[in-house]
């Protein structure tokens, strides 16, 4: 990138990537091999002291103007964007930017982003910590006649009791037939005796975690019995498949195959797993749809396989993964998941 080209940060999680920004408004320009940060009077003070950036600039008014301002100054000729951005905003920026062409670009960061340091795997792994030591507080809640809501309500207390700053994203509790839906809303549902619960969680503390488990009320009925010895099993297939240098297609059609072989592959609608970190969707992912992305060291990773059958019930079975040099370690292997361990 020469003196007449810079590259505009916008995606904040990319930006709190960076420079460690949490703020809602800010972007980054990165010109002349330094990053400028750009802020508003809310968020100036705080980041002057946490953040890492080589200058910083706050806007009395309008971002874009303040950038349009600078690149003006520093006689930028070629903007890269992040693809990401919005077509409302793309717009906006060429009216503001007008003396520069702006250039998309593939996304560098999130693939920069997507093997973990060993600071970033202490951060993941805190978050972790804490989404188990909640559950684990929370055993007593997990009775007939506790609500869906009320379960979560407790479980995201006690992550927040722990360091939590959010939950990674809107926690999952499932009773009965609604747990045929892997994406349930977590509503006034009372949980009965005799029927099984699906739980997908996880604390956010800067990192995100993520993890599901079902659980059942009784000894379950046969079917369910069969369906969650299925999934496990799809899973630890899916996890052993899951090293360096193996294609993450690879890894989904390990646990895809085995479902299929038993007969349910019409009710595993959604990919394997995907990629965590500041935010709780990441590249890459392991689905049909992988392409060719390859495991690579540091990759952290969810698996989570489920069967669903609606109106009846479903499960789902998610840990967190990291690909090692030498192959993988579960970081949510605290969280028991065998059968005898999901009767309560």
């Amino acid at each position: 990138m020469d003196n007449q080209e810079a590259l505009l940060i916008t995606n904040l999680a990319n930006l709190d990537y960076l420079t460690g920004f949490s703020g809602s408004h800010g972007a980054g320009l990165f010109t002349d091999g330094q990053l400028m940060l750009f802020t508003d009077s809310r968020y100036y003070d705080a980041a002057r002291q946490q953040c890492f950036f080589d200058e910083i600039v706050q806007a009395s008014g309008s971002l874009e103007i303040t950038l349009s301002q600078v690149l003006a100054d520093k006689r930028i000729k070629t903007l890269y964007v992040e693809q990401s951005l919005s077509l409302e905003r793309w717009q906006r920026f060429r009216e503001q930017f007008a003396h520069a062409s702006l250039q998309p670009v593939a996304s560098p960061l999130e693939f920069l982003r997507s093997c973990k340091d060993h600071l970033e795997l202490d951060l993941i792994r805190n978050s972790i910590h804490i989404s188990i030591t909640a559950f684990e507080r929370i055993s007593s809640c997990l009775r007939p006649g506790t609500s869906e809501r009320e379960i979560a309500a407790e479980l995201e207390y006690q992550c927040r009791r722990l360091g939590a700053d959010s939950q990674a994203f809107s926690t999952i509790v499932a009773w009965g037939p609604g747990s045929a839906v892997p994406h349930h809303q977590t509503g006034a549902n009372r949980v009965e005796q005799g029927g099984n619960l699906l739980m997908d969680w996880g604390a956010k503390a800067h990192y995100c975690s993520d993890m599901t488990r079902t659980f059942f009320f009784e000894k379950p009925q046969k079917q369910m019995e069969e369906i969650y010895r299925i999934v496990l099993e799809a899973q630890l297939a899916a996890i052993e498949q899951l090293k360096p240098g193996v294609k993450l297609i690879d890894v989904d059609a390990a646990a895809r195959s085995v479902i299929t072989d038993y007969g349910f592959g019409e009710f595993f609608g959604h990919g394997t797993g995907h990629s965590l970190g500041i935010e709780i969707h990441e590249h890459p992912t392991i689905s049909p749809r992988s392409g060719d992305a390859i495991a690579e060291p540091g990759m952290v990773l969810t698996v989570e396989p489920g069967i669903y059958l609606p109106g009846s019930g479903g499960v789902r079975i998610e840990d967190v993964v990291l690909v090692t040099p030498t192959g993988n370690e579960v970081l949510t292997s605290a969280l028991p998941k065998g059968l005898e361990s999901a009767v309560l």
